[in-house]
């Protein structure tokens, strides 16, 4: 019985860091479903009625983009090879992209006539959210 519970937490963490590669390896996916849609976002977005509360919301994109570029670079680095801090930097940018989509649910609730297609457009982000990250 001790032998099994030794084992366990080393099989979680081996679970965790190939799920954890999964994330890595699916990168450019998801970088191609974000260069995809983020020109037709624009477009529906400039349809809004409150052109500020769209700034913000291509400026919270610019800030996730900025920190998606910088965990990239990361992931080269040694550091990167510790699965707990690997997982922190992960969940926070899980958080980052959870943010901006409910930044742009926000923004759709009062868009007026570009309302339905953002609604739509926050739940398309929000299932590329669960998907890649």
């Amino acid at each position: 019985m001790p032998s099994a519970t030794r084992q366990a937490p080393r099989c979680q963490a081996s679970v965790a860091g190939l799920a954890l590669e999964a994330q890595t390896a699916l990168l450019p996916q998801a970088l191609g479903a974000f260069a995809l849609s983020l020109p037709i976002f624009v477009w529906i977005g400039s349809q809004a009625r409150d052109s500020a509360f769209m700034a913000a919301s291509f400026a919270v994109f610019a800030i996730n983009w900025g920190a998606l570029y910088a965990v990239v670079g990361w992931l080269g680095r040694p550091e990167a090879a510790d699965p707990r801090r690997r997982l922190r930097v992960h969940l926070l940018s899980g958080l980052l992209w959870a943010g901006a989509v409910a930044q742009i649910a926000a923004m759709a609730n009062n868009a007026g006539p570009a309302r339905e297609a953002l609604l739509m457009a926050s739940v398309a982000a929000a299932v590329m959210c669960l998907f890649f990250t």
